[in-house]
């Protein structure tokens, strides 16, 4: 099986929420654990989110074997150090 790397802008559930859309045409998918922090000298950068293809609608579809790590990256006024710095130059 092929590893790929793709960036695509988040599709939104709701116009003006967060709640990212997973629904596909076949199916959705459905993260599995936790988000793990991404950290990088001692401050969080960004997350790492895990999930699940599954065929059909939720709750009741089959899962796949495809998987996806979803990265997640803080914005550079997010990424400030903890004392107030920002060394994101």
């Amino acid at each position: 099986m092929e590893n790929g790397t793709f960036f695509t802008p988040r599709d939104r559930k709701y116009k003006k929420g967060n709640r990212p859309n997973g629904a596909t045409r076949n199916g959705y998918w459905k993260a599995i654990g936790s988000n793990k922090v991404i950290m990088s000298n001692g401050s969080q950068i960004g997350r790492k989110k895990h999930l699940a293809f599954h065929t059909g609608k939720d709750p009741s579809g089959s899962k796949t074997d495809w998987n996806m790590h979803e990265f997640t990256f803080l914005s550079t006024t997010q990424m400030r150090e903890p004392n107030g710095d920002d060394d994101t130059r």
